[in-house]
Formats: structure tokens, C-alpha cells, sequence
């Protein structure tokens, strides 16, 4: 049965379950806070005791199932199906939505709470682009997806230790800023109505020479006491 605009609330209400209880599995169970340790340090949390092959088994299963109720409240909401197409880009979402609400590519942090806010966030800002852009707004939403991956995923590594001071951290901070000046000059070239080209090269060679400027500067001020 196809779930349809009338009833829009019936996926709003599933998901709000889903995080309750996915909430109480990580928060208030022992082997939530053994997924978190598995999470952080595989190696350090199989010597602690804890059985890291049966989590993984656990993870997976709750990953695949998480992902098949998606799948069938999608179908419902379209009333209709193409495997070959549907779902195509909701990966780079869902993995968005974890990372803008402040769970690590390395695993071991993050909330439900970070990822709820993360997805009405990201949500938003999917509605806002395509209500921007009227003409191939799928393109622009890929666009500024990858970008808040980029900037969530730069500014979640200022939490490592010894990070706190860095803006561009490590090898990711030379990837952040190249993308982050490209991404610059395309938006910019895309939304000039005049002289696309020019106004995207100024705007992206401007942000890639004052973050570059940034990140050497970053660098040489840590290197500088060694030097001493």
C-alpha cells in the first residue's frame, strides 16, 4: 500500500521508535558500550574480553535491517519500484547525516541523539537547494552534500587530541582544502549570471590561496618549537 502525502507521518513516527530503541540498545545496554569500545579499538576491546566477532555479526545485522525498513517505507512512499534506480545517492545522505551529527568515520563516537539532528539538519538543507535550484536540483544537492561531509568530517578531527589548535589537520586538512576551493568555484560559477567562468576561477583561487595560507601557517607554527 502506498504510504503516500496523506500519510506522511507513518515513516516520521517509525523512525522516531527506531531511535528510541536504537537510543536505549547503545546507551543503556552493556553491549552498546562494547560496540562503542569495538567501535574506537577493535584490537583493545578483543583483548579486553569482549567478543568482537559476534558484535560485528550484531552491527551488520542491525545496519541491514535499518536499511531494508528504509527501502520498504521508500516503496511505499513512491508507490512504485526500480532496483536499478531507486536509492541511487541516500548512502552519501545517511553517511552526512552521521557525520554532521558528530559520529567519526573512525567509529567509536557519536550519538542518536547527533545523528536525529544531523538528519532533520541535512534535511533541511536538501529542501533549501531544491527549492534554490529549480533546474537539475539533484546535481546541486550531490554538490552540497559532499561539501558539509567535508566540512563535518574536518571540523569533528579539531576534537583529537593534540588537533584542538589546527583548523586543517593532517593529510585530511590538504584534502579539505582543495575540495573545499573547488566546491567554492563551482557554486559561485553556477549561480553568477554573468561571466560563469572568470567569477568561479576568482572565487575559487581566492579561497584555495587564503586556506593554504592557513594550513602552512598551521604547520610551520607546530614545527617551529621542534626546530628551537
Amino acid at each position: 500500500t502506498s504510504v503516500g502525502q496523506e500519510n506522511w507521518w507513518v515513516p516520521c513516527v517509525v523512525w522516531v521508535i527506531l531511535c528510541v530503541v536504537m537510543w536505549m540498545l547503545l546507551s543503556k545496554t552493556v553491549v552498546g558500550r562494547h560496540l562503542y569500545a569495538m567501535g574506537g579499538n577493535e584490537a583493545a576491546a578483543r583483548l579486553s574480553g569482549i567478543r568482537t566477532d559476534r558484535l560485528k555479526w550484531l552491527a551488520y545485522c542491525l545496519g541491514s535491517i535499518t536499511a531494508a525498513l528504509a527501502g520498504v517505507l521508500y516503496a511505499c512512499y513512491i508507490g512504485t519500484t526500480s532496483p536499478s534506480t531507486d536509492g541511487m545517492g541516500y548512502e552519501l545522505n545517511a553517511i552526512a547525516a552521521s557525520v554532521v551529527g558528530g559520529c567519526s568515520l573512525t567509529g567509536g563516537v557519536g550519538t542518536i541523539g547527533g545523528v536525529m539532528l544531523g538528519t532533520l539538519f541535512l534535511r533541511l538543507v536538501i529542501d533549501s537547494v531544491a527549492k534554490l535550484f529549480k533546474s537539475q536540483p539533484d546535481l546541486f544537492e550531490g554538490l552540497v552534500v559532499g561539501m558539509l561531509v567535508v566540512l563535518a568530517v574536518a571540523f569533528n578531527e579539531l576534537r583529537g587530541e593534540g588537533l584542538k589548535k589546527r583548523f586543517f589537520p593532517g593529510a585530511l586538512g590538504w584534502l579539505s582544502v582543495v575540495v573545499l576551493a573547488l566546491l567554492t568555484g563551482i557554486v559561485t560559477s553556477v549561480t553568477s549570471t554573468d561571466g560563469k567562468l572568470r567569477n568561479g576561477l576568482i572565487a575559487g583561487g581566492a579561497v584555495l590561496v587564503i586556506l593554504l595560507a592557513k594550513a602552512i601557517s598551521e604547520r610551520f607554527t607546530k614545527e617551529q618549537p621542534a626546530r628551537a
